[in-house]
């Protein structure tokens, strides 16, 4: 310890071997600098092992470089770790490869970087595996050139996985060709997508079935095409399907045949797109054959066109089946005719419609027999044209019952004509109903007689207009009865005539039903007759109604009877006419609800007259609606009088004038009540007459209003009784004026009381001397205000005392005027103390001298002052 630097650095390395560990550790790190390089060589392993951290911190990079390689593996790996990137560099490539693992675990990144190529190089197969994923990371292009391919294959996966795309550019074509296949799956992407194609070539095929997918998918067409047909061969199934199109595209017909058929079998269906016409023609049988059910249908039709006998043979049924259609479609003749039973067989329903007219054509009659039923079902209907009628002779009835009802049309009049009565029997009625209709001319009789009662019931009712009236008249009743109703609808008019009664007989109500209403009037009378309570119910509401005339006069009761309410509702205005009264009778209250409006103003008057108040009560209010002003005279009273308020609200103001007065006296007062005001209006001075007192006293204020005035006039005096106030209220100008002198007596005192201003001017002055003194005396000084001079003069001697002195003095100048000297002489005294000046002055000379000496002594002083010289003329003495 005591000893200075220049003694230490006196010491000799023949002296420093024999240092104890004790006495190395003390050292200084000024002391140890003190060591040259030989002294530093000759430590001893022990020695070596006891430096400190510090002390090696403190050695120059010369003494570092002093170090053997014998002692270097005994440096601690806390002394590599502080070795500067100075110190570090002095390592040469012994001393390197002398390191311990767990020193190479230690390096630090700015250690490795601070390498020599030649340090690097130093490094060891054995070592290399504990460098650390991120000082690979660091090497450089230069540094990691020097590894050799054991090296390389020695490096951990997570090492190969950092490896960056500099760093793979950089190696060698050996250390790429030392790339093991347990590695090569950690190679990224990137990097091998940066190999050249002399790197490439150095992968063997194990390391190449050892490439990822993602591997496979990055390759280049440059590096695909520079791989050997060793390495192609060595791509496995697994991997095929990565390879891109592109790729795919550029394989040499030489390499495509290194594939094996699992191979072929994984190509992508892209892949299988670009596959070129040479490359087809280049594989081998059994590629061909490892393509695949799924591949197939992605094969260019030009591929399948250059496709040899011997190579479509290769196909199994089930690839047979997957062909697109379009590939159907460009199969030759030569191809057809190559195809072996069991292929044909495998052409599906959906491939034949595909197969050209000429394929269809040269298909042998061992080779037809090979479809079953539905593809025969879906052979285009051009193929069923081209069909040769020695083809048709030879196909099964399994195959003619495929023939569906879209083929059927297409099957030559001739060929039609050729079938025996056992293949047309093979038809269903779906086909039967697509035959044409030149198909349905041709048919014999013998053919029609042989058809199935299922098949006769598939004629459509375009083709029974094309049955002969021979064939409808050798159509037995079982036959007859497999017309459907439009079949039935369709028969010409012609064909209806020549039905017998025994085939009408025999139809079902549905057929009847079936008929229309064209053909319903060519029904004779007979047949009508004869048609049974079920059958007529066959008939829709439209046939019942295109029934002539004559048919609904020769109906019977018991027709009538069975008919439905919507049958019933069918027959028109034009029909009902003709219905008989006693048919009219016996109309239950459902049935008569099935007539519309129309119908109801239809019915004759006598019709009308025997209406039950059942069937009236049974009516909807429409019905009771559609009654017109012609019809409504002949409701009986009863049936008046059992109109609900909802129906009677369906009269209109004609019908309603129209109603006998025998009709006004039963109608009730909730009937009266519910009647519109249209209704109201409607009525009569003639029958407003007959108008209960009690109808009169509902009439609410808006009814009332509806009388005009000469109704109003035609009131009864007890009517006029029993008009409320508020009734007089709401009444017109009109109805008021329409009041007479012999109704007025009749009137309230309320009812007076509440005229209005306008109302009391419509009085007449006879009217006016009919209102009793003590109406008189309810009048108002409003109404006497507004009361016309005419009214005014009306007002008779006898009532003339009952006027208040308020309305004596509210007597206009002009309205004075009117009275005469008797009625002048009938005022009261009280009445002459009310007078004014101006009322005095307005009074002509006739009526002062009315004025009696009972009256004068009451004229006041300044009412005798304005007499005029004549008018004071006229007293008497």
């Amino acid at each position: 310890v005591a000893m200075a630097s220049v003694q230490i650095g006196g010491m000799t390395s023949a002296q420093t071997l024999y240092l104890s560990t004790d006495d190395i550790a003390v050292l200084s790190t000024v002391q140890i600098q003190g060591f040259d390089p030989s002294d530093i060589s000759g430590l001893t392993t022990a020695a070596i092992v006891v430096l400190s951290t510090a002390q090696i911190i403190a050695m120059t990079s010369i003494q570092i470089g002093g170090m053997t390689s014998a002692q270097i593996p005994y440096l601690s790996t806390d002394d590599i770790a502080v070795l500067s990137t100075v110190q570090i560099k002095v390592f040469d490539p012994i001393e390197i490869a002398s390191l311990s693992t767990a020193v190479i675990v230690i390096l630090s990144t700015a250690q490795i970087d601070a390498m020599t190529s030649a340090e690097i190089e130093g490094i060891t197969s054995a070592q290399i595996a504990y460098l650390s994923t991120a000082n690979i990371k660091v090497l450089s292009t230069v540094q990691i050139k020097v590894f050799d391919p054991i090296e390389i294959a020695s490096l951990s996966t997570a090492v190969i996985i950092v490896l960056s795309t500099a760093q793979i550019e950089a190696m060698t074509s050996a250390e790429i060709g030392g790339i093991i296949s347990a590695q090569i799956p950690y190679l990224s992407t990137a990097n091998i997508k940066v190999l050249s194609t002399l790197q490439i070539q150095q992968f063997d095929p194990i390391e190449i079935a050892s490439l990822s997918t993602a591997s496979i998918v990055v390759l280049s067409t440059a590096q695909i095409v520079a791989m050997t047909s060793a390495e192609i061969g060595g791509l496995t199934s697994a991997q095929t399907p990565y390879l891109s199109t592109a790729d795919i595209a550029v394989l040499l017909t030489l390499q495509i045949q290194q594939f094996d058929p699992i191979e072929i079998a994984s190509l992508s269906t892209a892949s299988i797109i670009v596959l070129s016409t040479a490359q087809i023609v280049a594989m081998t049988s059994a590629e061909i054959g490892g393509i695949t059910s799924v591949q197939i249908p992605y094969l260019s039709t030009a591929n399948i066109a250059v496709l040899s006998t011997l190579q479509i043979q290769q196909f199994d049924p089930i690839e047979i089946v997957s062909l697109s259609t379009a590939s159907i479609v460009v199969l030759s003749t030569a191809q057809i005719v190559a195809m072996t039973s069991a292929q044909i067989e495998a052409l599906t329903s959906t491939q034949t419609p595909y197969l050209s007219t000429a394929n269809i054509a040269v298909l042998s009659t061992a080779q037809i027999q090979q479809f079953d039923p539905i593809e025969i079902a879906n052979l285009s209907t051009a193929s069923i044209v081209v069909l040769s009628t020695a083809q048709i002779v030879a196909m099964t009835s399994a195959e003619i019952g495929g023939l569906t009802s879209t083929q059927t049309p297409y099957l030559s009049t001739a060929n039609i004509k050729v079938l025996s009565t056992v293949q047309i029997q093979q038809f269903d009625p779906i086909e039967i109903a697509n035959l044409s209709t030149a198909s349905i001319v041709v048919l014999s009789t013998a053919q029609i007689v042989a058809m199935t009662s299922a098949e006769i019931g598939g004629l459509t009712s375009i083709q029974t207009l094309y049955l002969s009236t021979a064939n409808i008249n050798v159509l037995s009743t079982v036959q007859i009865q497999q017309f459907d109703p439009i079949e039935i609808a369709n028969l010409s008019t012609a064909s209806i005539i020549v039905l017998s009664t025994a085939q009408i007989v025999a139809m079902t109500s549905a057929e009847i039903g079936g008929m229309t209403s064209a053909q319903t009037p060519y029904l004779s009378t007979a047949d009508i007759t004869v048609l049974s309570t079920v059958q007529i119910q066959g008939f829709d509401p439209i046939e019942i109604a295109n029934l002539s005339t004559a048919s609904i006069v020769v109906l019977s009761t018991a027709q009538i009877g069975a008919m439905t309410s919507a049958q019933i509702g069918g027959l028109t205005s034009a029909q009902t006419p003709y219905l008989s009264t006693t048919n009219i009778k016996v109309l239950s209250t459902v049935q008569i609800q099935g007539f519309d409006p129309s119908d109801i103003s239809g019915l004759t008057t006598a019709a009308i007259v025997i209406l039950s108040t059942a069937q009236i009560v049974a009516m909807a209010s429409v019905q009771i609606g559609g009654m017109t002003s012609a019809q409504t005279p002949y409701l009986s009273t009863a049936n008046i009088n059992v109109l609900s308020t909802v129906q009677i609200q369906q009269f209109d103001p004609i019908e309603i004038a129209s109603l006998s007065t025998a009709a006004i006296i039963v109608l009730s007062t909730a009937q009266i009540v519910a009647m519109t005001s249209g209704e109201i209006g409607g009525m009569t001075s003639a029958q407003i007459l007959y108008l209960s007192t009690a109808s009169i006293a509902v009439l609410s204020t808006v009814q009332i209003q509806q009388f005009d005035s000469i109704e109003i006039a035609s009131l009864s005096t007890a009517t006029i009784i029993v008009l409320s106030t508020a009734q007089i209220a709401a009444m017109t100008s009109a109805e008021i004026e329409g009041i007479t002198s012999v109704q007025i007596p009749y009137l309230s005192t309320a009812s007076i009381a509440v005229l209005s201003t306008v109302q009391i001017q419509q009085f007449d002055p006879i009217e006016i001397a009919n209102l009793s003194t003590a109406f008189i005396i309810v009048l108002s000084t409003a109404q006497i205000a507004t009361m016309t001079s005419a009214e005014i003069e009306g007002i008779t001697s006898v009532q003339i005392p009952y006027l208040s002195t308020t309305n004596i003095n509210v007597l206009s100048s002009i309205q004075i005027k009117v009275f005469d000297p008797i009625e002048i002489a009938s005022l009261l005294t009280a009445a002459i103390i009310v007078l004014s000046t101006a009322q005095i002055v307005a009074m002509k000379s006739v009526q002062i001298s009315g004025l009696t000496s009972t009256q004068i002594p009451y004229l006041s002083t300044t009412n005798i002052a304005v007499l005029s010289t004549l008018q004071i003329q006229q007293f008497d003495p």
